[in-house]
């Protein structure tokens, strides 16, 4: 019985050891639902006189993004994600109408695969890239304010497998900061430098599929050859 126990044991590590959810050109696909909520600081300058002042707040995103990752090395992928956000808001007191808060994050991924067997692929790396905001505030004044700048996050992405296919888990801390915000007025642009920024957290839920499987190495083929 404990023989058969250590034949068990055994034969799982060397299942989970040789099946790998991430590998050497591995090309894996995801997409996934997310909710970012922000520290945010406002300045504002006027130009005319140099004074200024900052106003702390919280912001809160609901998002959809996507993105394609592909392995450079064993543990290490590389690859391009999108991400479409849309900020919470209340209706306008005076209109009623909702306003129209969202931005769009275009950035560069780098993960490190700490773990990865057949069933998990535990991922810790980074995204940085850009971001664009439009708020459009349905007020009496039209007011509307755009904005590009920066986006950079930390991530910890947890992917559990079936097969080529994984549901994902992701847990994140996001910057983004926008240097010269601009408004459909052109005296306020003139006149006024603006800049916003948040720093919070983030989490996700989503799928992802996998592509590609392992290249053979060149002593496997010469074994086989033979």
């Amino acid at each position: 019985m404990n023989k058969l126990i250590l034949t068990f044991i055994a034969s799982a590590i060397y299942f989970l050891s040789y099946s790998q959810s991430f590998h050497k050109n591995a090309l894996v696909f995801d997409a996934k639902l997310g909710i970012d909520v922000y520290n945010t600081k406002y300045y504002y300058q006027l130009k005319s006189t140099g004074q200024d002042t900052t106003t702390e707040d919280k912001a809160a995103n609901r998002n959809f993004s996507f993105g394609l990752e592909y392995g450079v090395l064993d543990r290490l992928g590389v690859g391009v994600r999108a991400k479409f956000n849309r900020y919470f808001a209340g209706a306008d007191e005076i209109t009623g109408k909702e306003p129209y808060h969202t931005s769009l994050d275009y950035m560069a991924t780098v993960n490190f695969h700490a773990v990865k067997n057949k069933v998990l692929d535990l991922a810790l790396g980074f995204n940085i890239g850009g971001s664009k905001l439009n708020l459009v505030f349905n007020d009496i004044s039209e007011t509307e304010v755009y904005g590009s700048g920066l986006y950079f996050d930390l991530h910890l992405t947890p992917k559990i497998y079936i097969k080529r296919f994984a549901f994902q888990f992701d847990l994140g801390m996001p910057f983004v900061k926008y240097n010269n915000l601009t408004t459909n007025y052109v005296n306020f642009n003139n006149e006024v430098l603006a800049k916003w920024s948040g720093l919070g957290y983030n989490f996700g839920l989503g799928v992802a599929f996998r592509f590609l499987s392992p290249k053979e190495s060149a002593s496997s083929n010469t074994k086989a050859t033979n």
